[in-house]
């Protein structure tokens, strides 16, 4: 008997309450240019929580250990697992660019217009 699993991903809001940390995609060349929130593809032999904690830490240098999950996605393919985080100013402000996609800090209340949909009203409904 053969099982179709799905691909499991994770993406997650890191903020402190007034800032957001998002990444300017160059891939999948569907999301190329769009803002997201942290985040990939979870390995084999590892689940959600211990991905998004890797992914944070390889794409922006924020080691981050508490990681509440918002919901979790299930479109077609594969499952979005979905997640926040609750950090400090100064941790905010150190986030910085590791990958060849570019990290930005932006007010919780100009979040760019080229930003993910999903990830738009997760930014909302966080921060009410």
């Amino acid at each position: 008997m053969q099982t179709n699993k799905k691909i499991k991903y994770v993406v997650g809001i890191i903020t402190d309450m007034e800032k957001v940390v998002l990444i300017k995609k160059n891939r999948p060349d569907w999301q190329k240019g769009i803002y997201n929130g942290v985040g990939g593809k979870v390995e084999q032999n590892e689940i959600a929580i211990e991905a998004m904690k890797r992914e944070a830490e390889e794409e922006c240098g924020l080691c981050i250990d508490k990681w509440f999950l918002y919901d979790i996605e299930e479109p077609n393919d594969h499952i979005l697992y979905m997640f926040y985080s609750v950090v400090s100013k100064e941790q905010i402000l150190s986030a910085k660019t590791l990958t060849d996609e570019e990290i930005g800090i932006f007010d919780i209340s100009n979040i760019p217009i080229n930003t993910q949909n999903n990830i738009k009203i997760m930014i909302q409904e966080i921060h009410k």
